[in-house]
């Protein structure tokens, strides 16, 4: 079990969470049409394709919210099965995707890698979003540490 706590109030930490649970919903209901296989022709292999893309982001999604539910992450805590790192992690790349296309549209990739973002002209969606996205590539630095 990968087990770490969050260096975060759980007061701003529980203010995230319904951001981070309508992000999440939007994952569920995200079209996947993006992932196309790479040899249209193939009738079978196109439908075994998606097929077996689908049942991997169910189970990313699973685990995902697996870590959102556990009543222990609303205190900053982290649970992960260790079997469980590597569909959380693509799980948590997809929820920062999102954020990154919905929430943190008006900010440049130079400003969200560097940090450098001034907060007092941005509305407080767009800072609850970042802050999201930081929160989020926290953990998954933190699993991959221990998966590695």
């Amino acid at each position: 079990m990968i087990e770490f706590q969050l260096q975060i109030d759980s007061r701003i930490l529980n203010s995230m969470l319904s951001e981070l649970e309508k992000v999440f919903d939007r994952s569920t209901k995200r079209e996947r049409s993006w992932f196309c296989c790479p040899d249209f022709d193939d009738q079978d292999l196109s439908q075994s394709w998606k097929e077996s893309l689908d049942a991997d982001l169910a189970d990313d999604q699973l685990c995902l919210e697996k870590l959102f539910k556990n009543p222990k992450f609303r205190h900053g805590y982290v649970e992960v099965d260790e079997k469980n790192a590597e569909s959380v992690l693509r799980g948590l790349s997809e929820v920062r995707m999102i954020l990154r296309e919905n929430s943190l549209k008006e900010i440049s990739d130079a400003q969200l890698e560097s940090g450098e973002i001034s907060f007092r002209k941005k509305n407080s969606t767009l800072r609850l979003g970042y802050f999201c996205y930081l929160i989020l590539a926290e953990i998954q630095e933190r699993i991959i540490a221990y998966v590695e």
